[in-house]
């Protein structure tokens, strides 16, 4: 399988961690270490954080590049508006159940410093953790025709259906994407659902996630 398809099907979303349940133990610590690691070099700002919004680790871009969306105040994790706020806290809480398995996205208002932020929080399984990861989906999503022609022979997208997914991706809205090319609303938003029928994604948040994966690597 080439580089770019297997990166892209483990996409930006964080697996569940296999502690043991109410345990922070040795094994535990190094597999968080391990994706704070991973996502510093991606460069995504990324903490550890506790169902409250307590953070207990960060790595190095949430230390070297505080941002306007995401921020640690006395301690917390603080969102700029108390509507971001909440949706961040209702994740973390979601988060916390002893069920909880699957990572979930929260779009932030858009900052000076971040234009489209997306948070990804994904449970640290049987732990009451979370890690919570910032992604500008605008800055990682590039319409260079490398990346996408990368979606279309990855996912037998056809070259409208890419257009349209990579400005979706932006934060561009439907209307808008089908102003920029030339094409009806109506067709805008069929080329985007056979997109994302074919991407096998439910959310455009989740669109965002992969196209932004296929952007880093063009940009390689």
């Amino acid at each position: 399988m080439p580089e770019f398809e297997a990166v892209v099907l483990r996409r930006i979303a964080a697996e569940p961690f296999p502690c043991e349940a109410g345990a922070r133990n040795a094994f535990c610590e190094r597999l968080v270490d391990d994706k704070l690691a991973r996502y510093s070099a991606r460069g995504f700002a990324s903490y550890l954080v506790d169902g409250g919004a307590r953070v207990l680790r960060a790595n190095v871009v949430a230390n070297s590049t505080p941002s306007q969306s995401l921020a640690v105040r006395a301690g917390r994790l603080r969102c700029q508006t108390k509507s971001d706020q909440m949706r961040l806290e209702s994740a973390l809480a979601d988060a916390a159940v002893a069920s909880a398995s699957a990572a979930v996205y929260v779009r932030l208002s858009p900052t000076p410093d971040c234009a489209n932020p997306l948070v990804l929080v994904a449970p640290v399984a049987a732990a009451d953790l979370a890690l919570v990861t910032l992604v500008d989906a605008s800055a990682r999503v590039r319409e260079a025709s490398r990346s996408l022609d990368m979606l279309s022979r990855a996912f037998g997208l056809t070259a409208r259906e890419a257009e349209v997914g990579a400005l979706i991706s932006t934060g561009a809205d439907i209307a808008a994407v089908a102003a920029r090319l030339g094409v009806a609303i109506g067709t805008a938003r069929n080329y985007l659902k056979t997109a994302m029928q074919k991407l096998e994604v439910h959310s455009q948040v989740e669109l965002a996630a992969i196209v932004g994966e296929l952007s880093n690597l063009a940009a390689a």
